[in-house]
């Protein structure tokens, strides 16, 4: 992000912790668990093309168009992974595949 870039919310600007993802930068390692209650790691998917795509909730309309439209671009990436996070328990971003 550019020093003179600013993220507002309702014209308020908005301070952003850490330093802006830069393309190709390599990803940090995590630790997040999957709909089905198991642990995942950055290792569970080395060695892959992995895309993660960050969202708040599954559960605001925003996200969830967000979601479902990087889903459909996404099908047609052949053998990368897609990989979407939120702060939602387990059990709302299960329902919300369904």
């Amino acid at each position: 992000m550019k020093n003179n870039d600013a993220i507002t919310f309702r014209g308020e600007k908005l301070a952003i912790a850490g330093a802006a993802v830069k393309e190709g930068s390599k990803l940090p390692a995590f630790q997040l668990i999957n709909t089905e209650m198991k642990e995942i790691t950055d290792q569970t998917y080395a060695g892959k093309t992995l895309i993660v795509c960050v969202v708040p909730s599954v559960d605001t309309p925003v996200c969830s168009v967000e979601l479902k439209r990087f889903n459909t671009d996404a099908a047609s990436l052949g053998e990368t992974v897609v990989l979407a996070v939120s702060r939602d328990l387990p059990f709302a971003q299960k329902r919300w595949c369904h």
